[in-house]
């Protein structure tokens, strides 16, 4: 399969020689279906490009991690709650209310997909105006789409994944879809072949990807620089670079 465009995040400072201590086991929930990213396995744990990166964090930190497969939304409850640490998520005042963040360990690139010829080429928010919007339940797709959203600039449809988003929109129950660039581009060639899917040429969000952990845990602002210190150690050795590679051939085959 064609390599694909990644967008990386390169750090920079050493890390600090004083690190919060490891403490009891930590959960992170991820979502469990928003392949190659982040989904679920069999036994509910989480695989994918950004349990692999936080895990890489947790190992250099001798963290003992425990990384969690679950509905986006139960990420969220989950982390609002104190109950677990949430592995991949865009920083909204929302959630900064309740939950400190990590520095951004990856930029996602949300792009608009939709059936070739059925409705006009996404260039700005203004072409969704109207239309039926397939997003997944939960999740942020960036300051400007949310408020659109908020303001009903278009009917947004929520389903689990991406994957029952596609089907929608074969099924022409949905006019566009708005799912990662890398995940978008993995589910377009199982399209019947009378209905080819076309892709924004500009992302609708360049969204950052975040650990988070609720404000309320012991050591949390502690725990939170030692995670930025070890993530800018791993960055700066290639580490990031090499995870990336590897995941996105893995979801290749």
């Amino acid at each position: 399969m064609q390599r694909r465009r990644m967008v990386a995040l390169l750090g920079g400072a050493p890390l600090l020689g004083a690190q919060a201590a490891p403490g009891p086991g930590l959960d992170v929930g991820f979502d469990d279906g928003s392949f190659p990213l982040q989904y679920g396995l069999a036994d509910g744990s989480a695989a994918g490009l950004y349990p692999a990166i936080v895990g890489s964090v947790g190992q250099r930190l001798g963290w003992p991690l425990q990384l969690l497969a679950r509905p986006f939304k139960r990420v969220l409850a989950d982390l609002m709650q104190g109950e677990a640490c949430g592995g991949a998520l865009v920083r909204t005042p929302e959630r900064e209310a309740y939950a400190l963040f990590s520095q951004a360990y990856y930029v996602e690139r949300l792009l608009v997909f939709a059936l070739r010829g059925r409705v006009r080429t996404f260039r700005t928010l203004a072409d969704l105006a109207g239309h039926r919007v397939g997003v997944i339940r939960g999740w942020s797709y960036g300051a400007e789409f949310d408020a659109a959203r908020q303001q009903h600039l278009f009917e947004a449809e929520e389903v689990a994944n991406d994957r029952q988003n596609f089907v929608k929109l074969f099924r022409e129950r949905i006019d566009y879809v708005v799912a990662t660039e890398l995940g978008g581009r993995l589910i377009v060639p199982t399209a019947p072949p009378d209905q080819p899917v076309q892709e924004s040429e500009r992302p609708v969000a360049e969204t950052p990807i975040h650990f988070a952990m609720r404000r309320s845990l012991p050591q949390a602002a502690e725990r939170i620089a030692a995670f930025n210190g070890a993530l800018r150690e791993l960055q700066r050795e290639g580490a990031i670079l090499r995870l990336v590679e590897r995941e996105m051939l893995a979801s290749a085959r």
